[in-house]
């Protein structure tokens, strides 16, 4: 959807940035939806917020 020039994100894309800003929440997900032993290797309490968008404002 665009307004004025601008993307707007779908509220899809909002619920998952909400989502992932929580390291708590993504490593709940990793340990139970992937279940590997290589899960329990990550440091997540080193984990850090990056504010990031990947939302380019062209269209290619």
């Amino acid at each position: 959807m665009l307004l004025q020039g601008q993307i707007l994100l779908g509220q899809h894309d909002l619920s998952y940035r909400l989502f992932f800003s929580h390291a708590r929440m993504v490593c709940d997900l990793l340990r139970e939806m992937i279940g590997e032993a290589w899960v329990e290797l990550i440091d997540f309490g080193s984990a850090e917020r990056v504010n990031a968008s990947f939302v380019s404002s062209t269209s290619s």
